[in-house]
Formats: C-alpha cells, structure tokens, sequence
C-alpha cells in the first residue's frame, strides 16, 4: 500500500462509516443490500445505496467529524437495467452511466470446433465489477471455433482439426490485452483420427484452470487447459496439427491463457485441443466460475446488469491530504443499528491510477 500511495503522493485515509438508524417497529427487515464506496481519483468519492440521505463529512483525526465546508454533492438515480452484448466478430463499447460505480456481469465464451471429436463447451464467469461512471468498456464476444480460429483467442489448424473457440471479455482502460478485467475462457477443437467418423474431445474452456484436450486410446495427447500463469501466449489457443492423410489434432481455446493444441500419435489419431482459462481482476467481488458451461455451446455471450439505487457524488478539487472523509447514511429502514468501519480502505493501482474503494453488505 505504502508503493501505491508514493506513487500517487496522495495519503488520503478515507473512513467509510454507514449508520443504520432502527425504525420503532424492529419486524422491518432491511432495505438496504449493498452499499459501494469508493475513490477513482483525488477529487472525487462516490457512495451508491438503496433509500436513506447521505450526509458527507470529514474529520482530521477520524474521531471528531463535521459536515464537509467545501466542494459539492450531487446524486443521481439510478434504474435497474440490462445490456446484453452477442458475438458481431469486431470490439464493442459500451458506457458506463451516470452514478454507475459497479456491474454485475455474467457471460461465456465460445464452444471449440467440431471435427470427429466434439469441440469443448466454453467457460461462464459471473461476477461484480468495478466501474467508473463515463468511462468506455471495450467488450469483445468469443467467436464459435470455425475458419482460422474462433474470434479473440481461439486457435486455428489445418482442415481436419477443430478450431479453438474464443474467449468472452471485459478490457478496462484501453483496449490491449494487458486492459483485461474478465476473461470466459472458450473450450478447445476436437481432434480428428484417419479413417474413423470419430475423434478426440476438445477441453472445456473456463475456471481458473481449463479443461484438457481428451486422447483417444492410443491416439495423440491432449491439448494442456490454460491456467492463470500459463498456456497460449497473449490468451491465444495453440494451433492444431495435421497428420497422415486426414488425421489432425484439435487447436486450443481462447482464454486468460489460451489452451494448448493437441497432438498426433502414429496411429493418426489425434488429441483434443485444451480449453482457455478465465480470469478476473483482483478487485472483482461475488465471483462464480462454471467450467463447461452447457450454454456455451455455440458463440460466446456477455449480460451487464446495473444497480437500482442513489449514487451520492461529492466532489473537492483536490481532496485535503491527511484529512478522513465518511458517507453517513440516515433514514435507512433496520431492525438494528449497523455500524460498519473500513480503515483503511485497499488501494488498487489500474494503469497508474489509485483506485480507494470500500464495499459493505447489510
């Protein structure tokens, strides 16, 4: 933490304290679900909950607070909806709303090609994100394995082998690979034995470590699933191989880390290509990775869903260094009083920038 404030010379403690004062009538139960607060940069703090008022304050101890004298407050409502992102094989962009300062997403990528073997089923990851309002997620959907390799990731081969499908995901920041915030890995190409209308499975795509490529009887290895430190370079699947006269391995699938691509025995039989690993940045909460989704069996699939609620904004040009602030919120309906402390809150480096951020579950 000491590296990241040194870098962003900023040594802001920011206490987060939300009271949740009783009604007379304790059989209530309460309101509010998830409250999100957090620090994208040195002016700004944002707090987003279900009902109540949000007053702002500060305190140069974090013991004694009044009311913030300076900068301003604004709120913004925020509906219920969902956006729902299908594979078109190019980026796509999506803006984050107003006072939207987390996502719940929930997506697959792409099933790997059919050769004599099945392609692997793609991975599904479903979790909550970070998020700063305005700012432009690039989405990219996994492509079902077919031509060169599935769209963004998928591994390719010659004719006979199953092509690698691509994996669904999330870039922050930019648009490289480095910008990744959630990877759904796709499952990797079906192997394909000479003389036989059948072949070695593909390895499912996803969780933090996919799938490997199947091997038939004496046929050739499978395809090794990517994991979160290795596999295909820069998330590509390994290509697949051809062999005597029709027999070719299966390619791998797309992923954090791409699988690997199968390989032949002298029997000509070849392996299942591996599936693609998923991922997701350290900051993201409520995660679920389901290895060989059973939806995943054609092209890849991203939902965004954002919250229903109120997102407070106070805003300081600059914030005071060594000064707390806190979001109180009054009014909520409980049967009990809750308070909830973070001190400090983690700080989290995404391109240089400091993110301080907070989460608190009633």
């Amino acid at each position: 933490m000491n590296d990241v404030f040194s870098l962003t010379q900023k040594k802001i403690l920011l206490y987060i304290i939300v009271f949740l004062y009783p009604f007379l009538n304790h059989s209530q139960t309460p309101v509010a679900q998830s409250t999100t607060v957090y620090r994208d940069n040195a002016a700004t703090i944002y707090v987003t909950y279900l009902n109540g008022t949000v007053v702002w304050q500060e305190s140069p101890d974090g013991s004694n607070w009044i009311d913030v004298s300076s900068g301003s407050n604004t709120e913004t409502s925020l509906t219920f909806s969902t956006v729902a992102f299908s594979f078109t094989g190019s980026e796509q962009n999506w803006v984050v709303p107003a006072g939207v300062t987390y996502i719940d997403v929930d997506g697959y990528g792409a099933k790997g090609g059919n050769s004599g073997g099945q392609g692997g089923l793609g991975g599904r990851v479903e979790a909550k994100l970070l998020t700063i309002p305005g700012e432009d997620l690039k989405i990219y959907i996994g492509g079902l394995g077919s031509g060169n390799g599935g769209f963004n990731g998928g591994g390719g081969g010659p004719s006979a082998s199953g092509r690698g499908g691509g994996a669904t995901d999330i870039r922050q920041n930019g648009n490289s690979l480095a910008n990744r915030i959630y990877v759904a890995g796709g499952g990797g190409g079906g192997g394909q034995n000479y003389g036989h209308s059948t072949g070695c499975a593909g390895g499912v795509g996803g969780g933090l470590t996919a799938g490997n490529g199947h091997r038939c009887g004496n046929g050739g290895n499978g395809g090794i699933g990517g994991s979160q430190t290795a596999g295909g370079a820069n998330g590509v699947g390994g290509a697949g191989s051809h062999g005597a006269q029709t027999s070719a391995s299966g390619a791998g699938g797309g992923g954090f880390y791409g699988g690997g691509g199968g390989s032949l025995s002298r029997f000509k039989k070849g392996g299942g290509g591996g599936g693609g690993s998923s991922y997701t940045d350290s900051t993201a909460t409520d995660v679920v990775h389901t290895q060989g989704y059973a939806g995943a069996n054609g092209n890849g699939s991203l939902t965004i869903t954002t919250p229903t609620g109120i997102t407070s904004t106070y805003t300081s040009t600059p914030l005071t260094n060594n000064i707390y602030y806190r979001a109180v919120i009054n009014g909520v309906t409980t049967s009990a009083v809750t308070i909830t402390i973070v001190n400090p809150p983690p700080t989290i480096s995404f391109n240089d920038v400091s993110k301080t951020y907070g989460e608190v579950d009633f």
